[in-house]
């Protein structure tokens, strides 16, 4: 089956699974660096505004041999999970007090993401962008978010500097950061129990280019720790270090000690080749490393 015979086929069949009155939209949909997907959501009856799940990664699913009735399933759970079936009012959205302790921000590659750029507020950090959501809700599992538009700033009759404000104070709140050492991370998704890990991370040889992964609780749009001054602030000095940022996807950022062992160029050509060979062009951030100095607490390029 062709895409475009798959996606009649999920919205020919889906709406058996509500009821009657419900309707359902497929449409296409502008996502990080330019990526355009196939989003489709379920209005029900008196219903004005819904979530959207995307129909691209099912087809993925689909040519990988999973059955239509498996898809079709999925999608209704997911429809009914609560990070898509959360009550949403457009009359609260439109009164700002009740949204602006949902604001939050995260970071886009600036140059991939013109044509967005033009239709929203934004701050430019370095070679990236600084974007705005409101977080309606979120866990490992996902998050629903509306991303802020313009248009949105003139119903609130606010400038985008109170916008940025809100969004500086909210993040570290609502989408707090972590910080672990690589090993860590990679022997947490080996099958061991606590005792067991520990023994594993204790008879690791001692390297002498420890590295370190840089995300929210989340592990979503986790790279926008880099704008959490405090939290790098706090680590740079508790490891008595400067450091070099490697953005690894916009879901998180890699921290490795500027002791002299690597330079900046050998780790930016590490991170074009990895963002060309594993990254999805969608979850890319930028082919650029950056430097924290911990004396002057400034990121460079």
């Amino acid at each position: 089956m062709k895409y475009e015979e798959f996606i009649d086929y999920i919205k020919e069949h889906l709406i058996s699974y509500f009821e009657p009155g419900t309707s359902i939209i497929v449409h296409r949909v502008l996502k990080n660096n330019n990526t355009e997907l196939d989003g489709i959501s379920v209005l029900k009856k008196n219903q004005t505004i819904s979530p959207t799940l995307y129909l691209n990664d099912y087809y993925e699913e689909y040519m990988g041999g999973s059955s239509l009735e498996e898809l079709l399933d999925n999608l209704y759970s997911n429809f009914l999970h609560p990070h898509t079936a959360f009550s949403f009012s457009i009359s609260e959205f439109k009164n700002f007090n009740l949204m602006k302790d949902k604001i939050v921000y995260r970071l886009v590659n600036y140059e991939q993401n013109q044509p967005l750029l033009k239709n929203i507020p934004y701050q430019q950090f370095l070679d990236l962008a600084i974007v705005y959501y409101i977080l309606l809700y979120s866990d490992q599992q996902g998050n629903a978010c509306i991303m802020v538009r313009n248009e949105h700033l003139d119903i609130w009759d606010i400038k985008p500097e109170l916008l940025h404000q809100y969004a500086t104070y909210n993040t570290p709140i609502l989408l707090p950061a972590k910080i672990r050492h690589m090993d860590e991370l990679i022997y947490s998704f080996l099958d061991t129990t606590i005792e067991e890990e520990q023994e594993l991370l204790q008879s690791l040889p001692s390297s002498s280019i420890p590295m370190y992964v840089f995300t929210n609780q989340s592990n979503l749009n986790g790279a926008s720790v880099l704008l959490y001054k405090d939290v790098i602030w706090d680590f740079a000095c508790s490891q008595n270090e400067n450091f070099y940022i490697i953005p690894s996807s916009i879901h998180e950022l890699i921290l490795v000690p500027a002791n002299g062992i690597l330079s900046k160029a050998s780790l930016e050509f590490m991170v074009n080749d990895v963002n060309q060979k594993e990254v999805s062009p969608m979850e890319r951030l930028s082919n650029h490393v950056y430097f924290y100095d911990r004396f002057t607490q400034t990121i460079t390029v």
